[in-house]
């Protein structure tokens, strides 16, 4: 999938206007796990077979972390 910017994640969020609580959010986040994970976490892609029961709360996590 292209169209992705290759500039860090909160470089991006702070260029979206109405992305200032997403920023607050995912600066926590990288507190905890450091900005080589959070770079890894934002080119990451996943697929997620069955978005029924679990699937759906999987696909929701996914979602609120970014990825």
């Amino acid at each position: 999938m292209g169209g992705r910017e290759p500039a860090h994640l909160f470089v991006n969020l702070q260029n979206r206007g109405g992305a200032g609580s997403m920023l607050n959010q995912f600066s926590r986040t990288q507190l905890l796990f450091g900005k080589e994970a959070m770079e890894r976490l934002y080119n990451a892609r996943v697929a997620v077979f069955g978005v029924g029961g679990v699937g759906g709360y999987t696909v929701e996590a996914l979602a609120r972390s970014g990825i």
